[in-house]
């Protein structure tokens, strides 16, 4: 039983012998490297296999930079790598840059991945293996972070490490699949209509919300999102020949884009919204402001949408709680949020008739996902043909 203190080792092993077999302990390592068997009981083979396994687990941790013939890949730090992926998606929209909201989501998951790699004693992309991923998802879990967040995040770090693949900073062995299962359905509470009608009264009821209940009304008839709502100006409401929402995507717009008031969509592209009859006096009624924004916050300034969401959960959706009780465990009315008023519209124009073609142009959606789910919830030729069958004798 040695210690090994060959200088020609990354890692400090520990060979010993159980019934003549040669093992290498490396867990007092960081990373653990855990305990390995060398497959021999002949000392030279035994001291060929560890060095081997040295190598192989040096270069997995981004220690040793791997050779492919007369091909070199310099380390690249985790955070210093991080940082140049950033860049990347800075790139120009056209080339497939990434809107600055995604990437301040990027770098949170960067600074997220990067503290767990210092943990694991993980100094270079070099060592980021499929199983480093693997683990880190793990970590996420034991977390309890949601499953698309751990998805989105293991997604992010494999992109990088293909990034520098295809950049030929990385050696191509090391792409990898994850296999990570595609996450369908959603947690999203979908009010339903008693709900919203109870929020609209009690906004209307208060002097102090009328703003809110302006806001509140166009998110459920509309489906657009809260971030589109906030920009949304007095220019897209348009009454003739026909009483529409245009819901701006500016991307394109080199004029915008160097005034800095391009209006940018999720799926970057813009949409057209028919107008509820039911919605036209609340647009018309509120009054123009020399901003051009439609709508405004409790003080009369731009409307914040993390304001609006604090205002909401305490003044509307808290003294509204008791009313419509949520059970222990379940997902209810005090997790709605604003995007719940999206689900809301999008259930209501399914159970009135309105096809997915039509409901994917008003939302925005490039695929049916969410509009199914509804459709099914709201299927009448489906309830009627349940309540035919008989399960039990009469």
């Amino acid at each position: 039983m040695r210690k090994t203190l060959d200088e020609a080792l990354n890692y400090n092993w520990r060979v010993f012998q159980r019934r003549q077999m040669y093992y290498a302990d490396g867990r007092s390592n960081s990373p653990d490297l855990g305990r390995h068997s060398l497959g021999t009981r002949n000392r030279a083979e035994a001291n060929q296999q560890l060095h081997r396994l040295d190598r192989k687990l040096a270069i997995e941790n981004g220690i040793v930079v791997e050779h492919l013939g007369e091909t070199a890949f310099p380390a690249i730090p985790i955070e210093v790598g991080m940082g140049q992926y950033l860049d990347h998606c800075r790139r120009p929209r056209v080339m497939g840059g990434k809107t600055e909201g995604t990437i301040k989501r990027y770098r949170s998951v960067g600074d997220k991945f990067a503290a767990y790699c210092k943990k694991k004693g993980v100094a270079s992309w070099q060592g980021v293996s499929k199983m480093i991923i693997e683990q880190y998802g793990g970590d996420l879990d034991r977390q309890e972070y949601a499953q698309r967040t751990i998805s989105l995040e293991m997604h992010l770090v494999q992109h990088v490490v293909h990034w520098f693949i295809d950049e030929k900073r990385l050696p191509e062995q090391m792409r990898m699949k994850l296999g990570l299962k595609k996450l369908t359905g959603s947690d999203t509470y979908c009010y339903s209509r008693a709900e919203v009608s109870a929020i609209l009264d009690h906004c209307k009821s208060d002097p102090d919300l009328a703003w809110l209940y302006d806001l509140l009304a166009t998110l459920a008839m509309t489906g657009i999102r809260i971030g589109e709502a906030v920009q949304l100006r007095h220019a897209d409401i348009e009454w003739e020949p026909r009483p529409i929402l245009r819901i701006a995507d500016e991307g394109a717009s080199h004029r915008k884009a160097k005034m800095k008031s391009a209006r940018k969509t999720k799926g970057k592209r813009g949409r057209i919204v028919p107008i509820h009859p039911d919605l036209a006096p609340v647009l018309q009624r509120i009054e123009r402001n020399r901003d051009g924004y439609v709508f405004h916050g409790p003080r009369g300034g731009r409307l914040k949408a993390d304001t609006a969401r604090v205002i909401f959960k305490r003044d509307v959706v808290e003294p509204l709680a008791d009313q419509f009780p949520t059970e222990v465990g379940d997902i209810g009315f005090v997790h709605a949020r604003f995007h719940s008023f999206r689900h809301y519209f999008v259930s209501q124009c399914s159970a009135a008739g309105a096809s997915d073609g039509q409901i994917m142009d008003w939302v925005g959606h490039k695929d049916s996902e969410m509009v199914s789910i509804y459709r099914h919830q709201f299927d009448a030729a489906g309830q009627e043909r349940m309540q035919s069958i008989q399960f039990t004798s009469p």
